[in-house]
């Protein structure tokens, strides 16, 4: 367990349990994950991945009782989401520009090559 329940007060006991709960079962999906990737049978492979799969959905029920006991701990799970979608239009906004000035090279060394061109057939028929 990794906290001493019998220390937490009152007020905590529900959300700690509820925290724990959620370290055990993500423990077990770990568990269960890597045994089936070690897993000969298929039969073995198929139960533990679904075994694995109830664990999460373990996980989703004890997350929504705890965000609804811990108002703090939903605040900050969404703002942590806010901040995945920034980084993410961020890095969208990067590669797009990195997209742009890449097309806006392109063009410019298309207009240098073609105006190398235009020059060489001037001096040419001059």
């Amino acid at each position: 367990m990794p906290i001493d329940l019998d220390e937490v007060s009152q007020d905590d006991i529900d959300k700690e349990i509820l925290r724990a709960g959620i370290i055990a079962e993500h423990d077990a999906i770990n568990l269960y994950e890597q045994m089936a990737s070690k897993a000969q049978d298929e039969t073995v492979k198929k139960v533990m991945l679904d075994v694995a799969k109830e664990e999460k959905t373990h996980i989703g029920e004890f997350q929504t009782v705890l965000l609804s006991l811990d108002k703090e701990q939903e605040r900050e799970l969404e703002k942590g989401a806010e901040e995945v979608r920034e980084m993410n239009e961020k890095q969208e906004y990067s590669s797009g520009t990195a997209r742009s000035v890449l097309i806006a090279s392109v063009i410019t060394a298309g207009i240098v090559i073609v105006a190398y061109i235009g020059m060489s057939a001037i001096k040419k028929s001059s």
